[in-house]
């Protein structure tokens, strides 16, 4: 029979390695701003049945009047599809090797 350290020490070895995983790649300086519009765009469409309803352009619209940013056509599309991710994340593709 193990004792309790045993499964303590196995239980937190497993939770360093989700953080580890869950904590993806670093973002690119040059992208940082894109990130930190996401966070106050986030979930400002209101919400479905389904969840969260998906960034609009009225919400983007508003969101620059009132923060008075010129946020450019791109920009707009890289939010789109950030958000797009951020409600849905597609699954991992793990391969058996």
């Amino acid at each position: 029979m193990r004792e309790q350290g045993q499964y303590d020490a196995r239980a937190m070895a497993q939770a360093e390695e989700l953080e580890e995983i869950l904590a993806g790649p670093e973002c690119p300086p040059a992208m940082k701003y894109l990130l930190d519009w996401l966070d106050e765009l986030y979930g400002r469409s209101g919400a479905t049945m389904d969840g969260l309803a998906p960034l609009s352009w009225p919400s983007i619209e508003s969101w620059a009047r009132m923060t008075r940013r010129s946020p450019l056509y791109h920009e707009i599309m890289a939010l789109m599809l950030m958000d797009s991710i951020r409600r849905d994340p597609p699954p991992e593709n793990k391969t058996d090797g």
